[in-house]
């Protein structure tokens, strides 16, 4: 640098530096939470007119809300927080980024290095504090003219790479060492003059620091080939579809071309009536049947995309002792019964790349038989929802249905983790086109799910319809403040069945003087106040025909809205097994095999 400065400018100078580049690499949204050792980072960003600017008070909501919006935007959310336990608050946000590969940067500030290991106020060891849960880390040292600003610009530029890298998307963490004062008189103003020559020409262009060129790696020519030819030969295959981030219409082609049954995930985005005659949406209670099990044995299972929610399907898929092949568009190792055989990287390459070198494949008589019967228990779900209707009985299952039925095309769809996935998965019935689906089901914890749903809303800029159930929804209670912000409506449905239900079918519901203390933890709040507190809609279903009446009131009063569903969770567990008791009877009797 050609001039002194001192260390309150030098801190501002350096943080508008980070952020300048930041910016430059595409980056528009920047997540903060208030704090003082953050203010060099926090002044940067809010005097920068090419940021979009987001607060909230509460790190560990701040950090699931820029996770959404990047799920949502496709783009990395920066984080900035204070020095100390701020920090912290961000690890369940990170874990669940790292392992569902969203591109997250975290700026957190932190007192000097001098004032480690002192007892000083709000200082911890922030130095690799995520561990191996971010992709790269850097330790920013403390502003002074000694270091190079080229540096800090090849270290923002090398931070977006790893984040954004193809194939290992997910979080890094830079972390700022500022000393006080930590900001200079308002009146400071940056003359780019009083830089070197290198960062002025810098400054003067509106390019990164550093280009860097992305590559996707791919198999070669031959096992493309080869992968064709057993692909074209095999005439009882599988397709199952995992998490994917929308429907690809060269992944479409390859299906029709290739003619094999597809069981898609409802994080798929291919769970969805009429969307192709190869996709058996009904998979998962078509499972219910130990006959088809037995009489349905693909030769070749082809895994396209990442985690599977439905446990029938795991179970069935690793009882097969035959090839797996996995296509992904990330080197995470997703192998969870050790079946993968061939992996290949790039599923649109890999679509494009085999379409055309695949034997166009008959009517699959398989297709048609499970389609039948994928049919059948669409209607068999349909009626039961039907007759809940007519006798104003409420239970889980029928809301699945009701709500797969409802949600527009133009919403964004947050669904929650333990029941509400599963019952997504199980009965819901979308039509074509379906909403696009996100979820938190990289680390699958009830935390920080409204805050998520929230950055998806915000990062889709869609109306939005999320739902969780009761415990996700008080675990995360303080993002109502989001929900109450939101720029777009967003209609908060909440299955309220006093406590984790789920454990009602797990083997700790034999238990019976322990599940329901220890495990189902009911807890006696209903929401009315909790969003009146927050000034949102609110209306409170006790039956079906009361939720579906809510949902279309909400979505037409175009405004934020808690829809609460009170459900019994014994009465909901009876209900459960009715239908899935009437969907194994009417597999049976059909003996379509």
């Amino acid at each position: 640098m050609n001039k002194q400065f001192s260390c309150a400018e030098l801190n501002l100078l350096w943080s508008s530096l980070l952020i300048e580049e930041l910016c430059r690499l595409g980056i528009s949204v920047f997540a903060m939470a208030p704090g003082s050792r953050s203010g060099p980072l926090t002044v940067a960003v809010a005097l920068s007119r090419t940021t979009q600017k987001f607060m909230h008070i509460d790190e560990r909501a701040l950090g699931f809300y820029a996770l959404g919006q990047a799920k949502a935007s496709g783009q990395p959310a920066v984080i900035i927080t204070t020095s100390g336990s701020a920090v912290a608050n961000l690890m369940p946000a990170v874990v669940e980024a790292s392992l569902d590969h969203v591109p997250l940067i975290i700026l957190s500030a932190d007192r000097p290095a001098e004032l480690y290991d002192t007892s000083a106020n709000q200082t911890l060891d922030q130095v690799k504090f995520f561990g191996s849960h971010v992709r790269w880390f850097f330790d920013i040292p403390s502003p002074n003219s000694e270091v190079p600003l080229a540096m800090l610009l090849t270290t923002v530029d090398q931070a977006y790479q790893q984040a954004t890298i193809p194939l290992n998307r997910g979080p890094v963490h830079l972390n700022c060492h500022f000393p006080q004062p930590l900001l200079p008189e308002p009146d400071f103003v940056l003359n780019p003059n009083q830089l070197t020559t290198e960062i002025q020409t810098w400054y003067k262009n509106t390019t990164p620091y550093t280009r860097i060129a992305k590559t996707i790696s791919s198999n070669s020519d031959v096992e493309y080939r080869q992968i064709a030819q057993v692909l074209s030969k095999t005439a009882r295959g599988l397709i199952v579809l995992g998490k994917l981030d929308k429907p690809l219409p060269e992944l479409t082609t390859f299906i029709g071309k290739l003619s094999w049954p597809v069981f898609p995930d409802i994080t798929s985005q291919y769970k969805q009536e009429g969307l192709s005659p190869h996709v058996i949406t009904q998979y998962d209670l078509l499972l219910l049947s130990p006959q088809l099990s037995q009489q349905f044995k693909p030769e070749i299972i082809l895994h396209i995309g990442e985690r599977i929610n439905s446990k029938r399907l795991g179970e069935y898929l690793s009882q097969l002792e035959v090839p797996y092949i996995k296509v992904q568009d990330t080197l995470a190792r997703d192998d969870e019964f050790h079946k993968v055989t061939q992996r290949f990287t790039s599923i649109s390459y890999f679509c494009e790349k085999l379409t055309p070198l695949i034997l166009q494949a008959p009517n699959n008589v398989v297709v048609t038989k499970l389609a039948v019967l994928s049919t059948k228990i669409s209607q068999e779900i349909e009626l039961f929802a039907q007759r809940s209707l007519a006798d104003s009985s409420f239970n889980e299952p029928s809301i699945a249905y009701q709500l797969s039925q409802m949600v527009p095309a133009t919403h964004t769809f947050f669904i929650g983790n333990s029941m509400p996935i599963r019952n997504m998965q199980m009965y819901s019935n979308q039509r074509t086109p379906a909403p696009q689906v996100y979820v938190n089901r990289g680390a699958s914890g009830i935390d920080g799910l409204l805050a998520t749903a929230c950055g998806c809303a915000a990062g889709s800029d869609n109306p939005t319809t999320a739902m969780l159930g009761d415990l996700s929804a008080l675990h995360d209670l303080n993002s109502l403040m989001l929900l109450a912000k939101s720029k777009v409506p967003i209609i908060l449905v909440i299955i309220n069945n006093d406590g984790g239900s789920i454990f009602s079918f797990l083997p700790v519901a034999k238990w019976e003087e322990l599940c329901v203390p220890y495990f189902t933890t009911p807890h006696g709040y209903k929401f009315q106040e909790f969003a009146k507190g927050f000034g949102l809609n609110y209306f409170a279903a006790t039956s079906l025909q009361d939720f579906v009446d809510h949902y279309q009131q909400a979505l037409g009063d175009k405004t934020s809205t808690v829809i609460e569903c009170i459900v019994d969770r014994k009465e909901d567990l009876l209900q459960t097994k009715q239908i899935q008791a009437q969907i194994s009877s009417l597999l049976q009797s059909l003996n379509l095999w």
